[in-house]
């Protein structure tokens, strides 16, 4: 995200945090192959995937925000 910030728009800005966002779902698709292998018990594949949830939420409440936004990340 702090490479987006540094494009100057909110509209490059916000093009990464979606980025962002799908990196989120990458690590929660990794979770469940770990979990599956038995790689991580339930209580850190929980844990995990939950911290994963909550970034990802926040990440598009924040996007819904810059959009709607006149602030311009500069």
């Amino acid at each position: 995200m702090a490479e987006g910030s540094e494009y100057g728009s909110n509209k490059q800005f916000i093009r990464f945090l979606w980025i962002a966002k799908g990196s989120c779902a990458e690590v929660r698709s990794m979770l469940f192959v770990l979990y599956s292998l038995e790689k991580i018990d339930s209580e850190i594949f929980n844990t995990l995937n939950e911290e994963c949830l909550e970034i990802a939420k926040e990440i598009y409440h924040f996007i819904k925000y810059l959009e709607k936004s006149t602030l311009d990340i500069k």
